[in-house]
């Protein structure tokens, strides 16, 4: 797989009207830093994370997104009411904590 270098999802943020969506399911693998810092850049950036690959942790089907509050926002408003199990929520808490 290749990365996409920061400064290219910096452009594409700047240039369009639109939400970014930057999928970092293996940026734990990569030696491009995460693009976490660009959603206190730009209001049009979201960044996808896993618990799949680094954390080994495919079976409890757990990821999250990072972007503007208003985005985020939007996105709850969208996905379905108690969509993370107990079980779930509880391994992907503690992973994150260690």
């Amino acid at each position: 797989a290749k990365s996409i270098p920061l400064s290219d999802v910096r452009l594409i943020a700047s240039s369009v009207n639109a939400i970014v969506i930057v999928d970092e399911a293996y940026v734990d693998f990569s030696s491009v830093p995460t693009a976490t810092s660009l959603v206190n850049e730009f209001d049009n950036v979201v960044v996808l994370q896993t618990l799949s690959k680094a954390f080994g942790m495919a079976g409890i089907r757990c990821g999250f997104a990072i972007g503007p509050a208003d985005v985020i926002q939007l996105m709850n408003n969208v996905k379905a009411p108690y969509n993370v199990n107990k079980l779930t929520s509880d391994a992907a808490a503690n992973a994150l904590k260690n």
